[in-house]
């Protein structure tokens, strides 16, 4: 991801935004807390049970009088056990329910974050990134709720529990027993760092490997029409390898770890074994006290020796819910949807006073000072050279993009001062590749006017010049549409975004080199359609052929970024300026 804002590392920081994330939820997790603690009192119930078993009946002088209490503590330990067993049920119901819910509020609010940041966001980003974070990375923190961090905390409390129940039974032992914590603590923090770096690296690589599928796919046909399979196969291999060795980097730091902390706990258990025999042969402890020490000793290991496997999961949680928030992070454009004043009814009169504009601070402008007034109701003709900055500019009307400096104006009102919502509804865009959505013909149209009716969806097609090969599908308006529109001609498309358009009646049309994909007569047909369909609107047509520009109200000739005519098509070739040169060779075509 090329556009994201600092990351805030440190797992107080994750968890403290996840929890306020998770507000609608707590009570989940609250309750999985609860059930938690039980669990726990259930497991430390055992060794002291064990304790009572050992010192007040097996070894006791005299099993007289001994078989009720014999059959209360088995009773104590079988409840205890059935006890663990309730609470670990409910721990997992609650604890799973609160981490897919909250995983899905994630999701919901990531996605209309994306959709609310500006173009320019989308310019700098990565598909195959995006699709990761939406995936992978909201899975892992799924799995970091309800294991890395389920794990943490219950380790934590059989730390804390049993080291207190430790202390308050024999503190000289309990130091003996702890008198490897430091050694763990170190190589803890040592190869935490390193995962962490690993695990950044694994995840960027995949998405690296995602963003190789996504282009690979999307231009299949350039891939086979140069034969550059192999080549692809290999690009694919090289981002595969990388995601591989960083995924075994993992590996080998958990796998490294492991024996290292259990040898630690087994030195651990060993002195323990060591002070409690030399205490129980000298009857300092009874057996019933080393085999209570020993089980909490025991429970209070068991944390230590899985420590690795935590901390993976613990590190890939906390670099996933980064990635994710690190897009949530991402300022949404200035003006959202519903800030600003209400664009009411306009009659189209666009204005351009001293428009500068530039994609980011490391490139040129693409605008400078442009200048210009749009009367309502005109079809107005864009040209120019290939990056003289037609598309930007017809891009800074729906706000697509906010200019540097100057100021655009419709009927007199700054659009940086209305709101999105209102401004967008008066403005219809019909771009080079018509996109169309999964679903039917009937839903791609009725995208421009969700509460349009079926038969304001026919009419629209009618003026688009649609109807006719619609009605000839065997489903018609009801015919399911592969991905892009892939089963229709282009020219079916391009009239289906001209439907949409009609639908939606807006007062300003932007026409972005709508046809310049089709082939002449196509393109020809494409035009009087939308002439028709357009009529009394605003329109600004970027036209790839001048002869397209001829019919057109008033055109505006850029060059570099700026105006440099302005004009009828007559006017414009009476001044043999850059609108004269443009125009030349089809000029000299006709004269030969």
């Amino acid at each position: 991801m090329t556009a994201p804002t600092e990351l805030k590392r440190g797992l107080f920081h994750t968890l403290s935004r996840l929890w306020e994330t998770a507000k609608a939820h707590r009570g989940c997790f609250v309750a999985a807390g609860c059930a938690m603690l039980l669990t726990n009192l259930a497991s430390f119930l055992r060794p002291y049970l064990l304790k009572r078993l050992t010192d007040d009946v097996l070894t006791a002088q005299s099993l007289a009088g001994k078989t009720n209490v014999l059959l209360l503590l088995l009773s104590g330990v079988l409840g205890a056990t059935a006890m663990k067993g309730l609470f670990t049920y409910l721990q997992g119901y609650w604890l799973t329910t609160g981490s897919q819910r909250l995983a899905r509020d994630l999701r919901d609010r990531l996605y209309a974050h994306v959709l609310r940041l500006p173009l320019s966001w989308f310019d700098e980003s990565r598909v195959g990134d995006l699709i990761v974070r939406f995936t992978s990375d909201l899975r892992v923190v799924t799995e970091f709720i309800n294991g890395g961090l389920s794990i943490l905390v219950n380790d934590c409390i059989v730390i804390v529990s049993s080291l207190t129940w430790m202390v308050s039974a024999d503190w000289q032992l309990t130091i003996v027993g702890m008198v490897i914590t430091p050694a763990a603590g170190i190589i803890v923090r040592r190869f935490s760092k390193r995962m962490t770096h690993a695990t950044e690296s694994a995840q960027k690589t995949l998405s690296d490997l995602s963003n190789v599928v996504k282009e690979t796919v999307e231009g299949i046909k350039v891939v086979k029409a140069f034969n550059r399979e192999h080549y692809e196969s290999q690009r694919f291999s090289e981002r595969s390898r990388d995601s591989f060795r960083w995924a075994m980097r993992m590996v080998q730091l958990t796998a490294t770890q492991s024996p290292l902390l259990e040898v630690l706990g087994t030195v651990g258990i060993a002195l323990v074994l060591w002070y409690c025999a030399v205490n129980v042969m000298s009857g300092r402890l009874t057996l019933g006290d080393l085999l209570a020490f020993w089980g909490y000793m025991l429970l209070a290991m068991t944390p230590i020796n899985r420590m690795a496997g935590t901390m993976q999961l613990i590190t890939r949680g906390e670099v996933a819910t980064s990635r994710v928030f690190e897009i949530l992070d991402c300022p949404e454009q200035e003006a959202r949807t519903s800030e600003g004043r209400e664009l009411a009814t306009i009659e189209g009169r666009i204005s351009f006073e001293d428009v500068h504009f530039r994609y980011n601070a490391l490139r040129d402008e693409a605008l400078r000072g442009v200048t210009a007034t749009i009367e309502p109701g005109h079809h107005v003709a864009v040209v120019g050279r290939n990056g003289a900055g037609k598309s930007t500019l017809v891009n800074l009307v729906p706000r697509f993009y906010e200019v540097t400096s100057g100021r655009i104006s419709i009927d007199g009102q700054p659009i940086s001062e209305v709101s999105l919502q209102s401004l967008r509804r008066q403005i219809a865009v019909v771009p080079q590749d018509t996109f169309l959505f999964s679903g039917t013909v009937r839903d791609n149209i009725r995208y421009g006017r969700p509460t349009a009716t079926d038969d304001e969806v026919e009419a629209a097609a009618q003026v688009a010049g649609a109807h006719e090969f619609i009605t000839a599908m065997e489903l018609g308006y009801d015919t399911p549409l592969q991905e892009c529109g892939r089963n229709l001609s282009g020219g079916q498309r391009q009239r289906l975004a001209i439907a949409r358009v009609v639908l939606r009646d807006p007062v300003i049309v932007i026409l972005d080199e709508a046809t310049s994909s089709l082939d002449p007569n196509a393109e020809r047909a494409i035009q009087e359609t939308l002439h028709r369909a357009t009529a009394g609107k605003t329109v600004i047509n970027i036209v790839h052929r001048l002869t397209l520009a001829q019919a057109a109200d008033h055109i505006i000739v850029l060059d570099e970024g700026r105006v440099v005519e302005q004009g009828r098509h007559a006017d414009l070739l009476a001044l043999r300026g850059t609108y004269w040169e443009l125009y030349r060779p089809l000029l000299e075509a006709s004269s030969t």
